[in-house]
């Protein structure tokens, strides 16, 4: 990374759960009092995919059928 990005946070360095130390964006806007911090990682592929399928009014056995062909992954991969 360019060294201005480094220095005005555009880019950043974090712990990112099984996959150890990870460079992501940071925030693009900085206000001159406001701190603008990461809360969370970035989820994993498919770490939130039973919880968002349930929202949407998929039932366990309509997902694991979408899983069986193919369409989708239950499970985060890791």
């Amino acid at each position: 990374s360019h060294p201005a990005t480094i220095a005005n946070e555009l880019v950043v360095t974090e712990q990112h759960g099984p996959w150890g130390e990870t460079v992501n964006v940071g925030a693009l806007i900085h206000a001159s009092e406001t701190r603008v911090k990461i809360q969370r990682r970035a989820p994993l592929l498919s770490e939130h995919a039973r919880e968002l399928l349930a929202e949407l009014g998929y039932d366990a056995s309509s997902m694991a059928a979408l899983a069986q062909a193919g369409v989708l992954l239950l499970d985060p991969l890791t």
